[in-house]
């Protein structure tokens, strides 16, 4: 998993709009995110929705989208319940997703004027054949089970979301940075 964890982490990095003039500010990190939250009470799940939703819009250069996020993070909450039916708590589980789109990566592979141009010519063909037949993959990043109190969920939430900036995102930001200061160097 740390393997895929790098390539999705170069993913998003190199996804991202492409570096500036030298003499110009490069543009700041940015990914989108898609949060979907299912759970065995309507009330519950909406509430993590929320709780999620604002932890990540309060994160540096994330966008919260419906669809086509860079990562998804797939939450399920269930309420736990003792014999007699009294609510005692909630299970979490959590799984968060990169995606990859190797057309992307062959691109840039066939732009790299350091390989022949016949080899070159099989990159580019072979990213536009995976392009047309829509070749996204989504790579396992992390998953995480959590259970307890439901006074204590909100700042399970909190915690949840905390980490994945600093496990996902935050490599990827500091990777955006670095390849804009390699590319500045002459």
């Amino acid at each position: 998993m740390r393997s895929t964890s790098r390539i999705g982490t170069l993913l998003v990095a190199c996804t991202l709009t492409a570096p500036r003039a030298a003499t110009q500010n490069p543009p700041l990190w940015s990914g989108k995110v898609q949060l979907v939250v299912n759970g065995s009470d309507a009330d519950v799940a909406a509430r993590v929705l929320s709780w999620y939703t604002e932890e990540l819009r309060h994160m540096q250069g994330v966008e919260v989208v419906d669809s086509a996020g860079d990562q998804a993070i797939q939450i399920l909450v269930l309420q736990v319940q003792n014999q007699a039916g009294v609510v005692t708590g909630y299970a979490l589980s959590e799984v968060v997703s990169a995606r990859f789109q190797p057309s992307q990566l062959l691109k840039g592979f066939a732009q790299n004027k350091s390989l022949p141009e016949d080899r070159r010519r099989v990159l580019g063909f072979a990213a536009t054949v995976t392009e047309m037949t829509n070749g996204v993959l989504w790579s396992l990043e992390d998953h995480r089970l959590k259970a307890g109190p439901l006074d204590g969920l909100r700042r399970e939430i909190e915690d949840l979301a905390a980490a994945f900036d600093t496990q996902q995102l935050e490599p990827s930001r500091k990777l955006w940075e670095k390849w804009h200061r390699d590319a500045k160097k002459p």
